[in-house]
């Protein structure tokens, strides 16, 4: 019995002096932190809110409540802890306690106090300020005030003004009273006797000054053999162009090669290699004699064949509500001095135009060719538009061509605008202090 007694007395005393050695730390920690008896600098009273203070209980633990609870301990123990507790050093074991009596012995949480000030910052009973009412404060800058009126923007109540639209989408001029199913007849709507009838003066005309300025001639010189070209020898030559997109050879004269393998019998069939040959080498859009000296237009040379072709795709089509705009390349390679070239696109290399479609069928209303003139976007868009602002149109683009002061200007013309916007487009301030963590779906 005395043997079970002493052991159990000596474990009491190893608990309670592995107790005392942790609370004497924290004691010590716990007036390096108030300051009060030793003079340690005080600056992290600067982290506290306004308003808030700390409790004078800074851990004195002389013997006054290390017997037991303190008679004021259910008022001191409310529900007001907002911190982990952790334990108060008991008092020192100046005499062995029984087994029951440690059970009981003095193990206080420490209290915490939670400021009232505007920032929801907490402190615990040696003042330091959790950094999470920091974190709160710099977040509460970017929001909103409950009592703000919304933007206009994230009203739901609000409509976009509505602009009926009047036009009549479809088609249009001959392509509306042509009875046909062929596709030879469609091509020809574009390709008309006019427009390759002009194609043949032209080249007759070039064919004729280049021959006259030459100042001799070999014999064997296929200008000694030229003749004049035809509307319908020109209407076969176009066709073998057009067929070359769809038979690729690596070089022009393996289309008229003789070779069981690499030969093409139709083209043969319908025109010889040198007469091919050379009126592509005369092959002319525009008189040069006829340009001014001051002209500025690097499609000079092909003018006439994009302004008819364009004039034809805007005559015999009229777009449906949805339209939009983009860029589109043409695939070159060669020398050319307005030749661009951007990694992001399917064709990186080429010639760049500004394409209005219709979104519905994909069908080109409008184009412009970039020649590296530097003309604003603004009036690049209202340009495309031509003839379809003021009829209620729904025009879509990206941020490339969108602007504030473009939706502006296009809502003038009676034309919806639907796109992304960049920063340094007229962004509004409302948009400029908001972050996309802020934003409900549907409104970034």
């Amino acid at each position: 019995m005395m043997d079970e007694i002493l052991r159990q007395r000596s474990i009491v005393t190893s608990l309670s002096s592995v107790i005392n050695s942790i609370g004497d730390d924290e004691e010590v920690e716990d007036r390096e932190d108030d300051g009060e008896d030793n003079g340690t600098d005080s600056s992290h009273w600067s982290e506290l809110g306004e308003g808030e203070e700390e409790d004078d209980d800074s851990g004195d633990d002389s013997g006054e409540n290390s017997g037991g609870e303190d008679e004021n301990d259910e008022d001191y123990l409310p529900e007001r802890s907002t911190t982990r507790q952790r334990p108060r050093s008991p008092s020192p074991p100046a005499q062995l306690v029984k087994e029951e009596e440690l059970s009981h012995s003095s193990v206080q949480p420490t209290s915490s106090t939670c400021s009232q000030s505007s920032v929801p910052t907490c402190t615990s009973e040696r003042g330091r300020t959790a950094q999470r009412g920091k974190a709160t404060q710099k977040r509460s800058r970017r929001r909103i005030p409950a009592s703000a009126p919304l933007p206009e923007w994230q009203r739901s109540n609000w409509q976009p003004k509505d602009i009926p639209f009047t036009a009549s989408p479809g088609l249009a001029g001959a392509a509306a009273t042509m009875d046909s199913d062929k596709p030879v007849d469609f091509v020809e709507l574009f390709l008309t006797d006019e427009f390759i009838d002009n194609i043949v003066k032209q080249t007759n005309l070039y064919a004729q000054q280049s021959i006259e300025a030459a100042q001799r001639h070999s014999v064997h010189s296929r200008t000694q053999a030229w003749k004049p070209v035809t509307v319908p020898e020109m209407k076969k030559f176009l066709g073998l162009i057009f067929l070359t997109g769809i038979v690729k050879k690596p070089e022009l004269e393996m289309y008229w090669s003789t070779d069981e393998v690499l030969s093409t019998p139709y083209y043969s069939k319908v025109m010889s290699r040198n007469r091919f040959q050379i009126i592509l080498r005369f092959l002319h859009f525009n008189d040069n004699n006829a340009v001014q000296a001051d002209n500025t237009d690097k499609l000079h040379k092909i003018r006439p064949v994009v302004d008819y072709l364009i004039s034809k795709f805007k005559e015999l089509y009229q777009p449906a509500k949805n339209i939009s705009i983009d860029e589109g390349m043409l695939l070159w390679r060669g020398r050319l001095v307005f030749k661009v070239y951007n990694p992001l696109k399917p064709v990186k290399y080429g010639i760049k135009s500004y394409i209005l479609c219709d979104s519905q069928t994909g069908y080109c209303f409008n184009m412009k060719p970039y020649a590296g003139e530097s003309t604003p976007l603004g009036d690049t868009v209202v340009q495309l538009l031509d003839r379809l602002s003021g009829h209620g149109y729904k025009l879509y683009m990206d941020n490339y061509y969108n602007s504030v002061s473009l939706c502006q200007r296009l809502l003038h013309l009676k034309t919806h605008v639907c796109g992304t916007l960049r920063k340094n487009r007229g962004e509004p301030e409302d948009f400029q202090t908001l972050t996309k963590a802020e934003l409900k779906n549907g409104q970034g």
